[in-house]
């Protein structure tokens, strides 16, 4: 077994664990960094397919949100709109019976006082 005085010791000067010398330039950290770099990726690419999976169905969402209200917002204007027809329905047959009982009285009005017109 190596003593962490001589690991130290060797990193210090450059040579690895076969005692061969370190050189400048050699990236001994690049398949650890590259495997490192490869889960991180594929980390952020399955973040990013939650968020736009995430995204689309909160846009579902709201289109069906916005959906049933429309549709629960013609319904009502369709039971306003009813609502309004018979009661402009109600009122002109009232106006309309008003009317006749109107002319019936100007009618009877009418016989009661010809006669004494004419009479004179």
């Amino acid at each position: 077994q190596m003593c962490i005085r001589d690991r130290y010791q060797r990193r210090v000067h450059g040579e690895g664990i076969s005692g061969c010398k370190d050189f400048d330039g050699e990236d001994l950290e690049y398949d650890a960094r590259n495997k490192y770099l490869k889960q991180q990726q594929k980390e952020w690419l399955k973040q990013q397919m939650l968020e736009k999976e995430s995204k689309k169905h909160a846009e579902k969402e709201e289109e069906n949100a916005y959906a049933t209200q429309t549709l629960e917002l013609n319904r009502m204007r369709g039971m306003l709109q009813d609502d309004f027809s018979t009661k402009k329905t109600e009122i002109k047959n009232s106006v309309k019976d008003e009317n006749l009982v109107l002319a019936q009285e100007t009618v009877s009005y009418t016989h009661l006082t010809l006669p004494t017109i004419y009479s004179v």
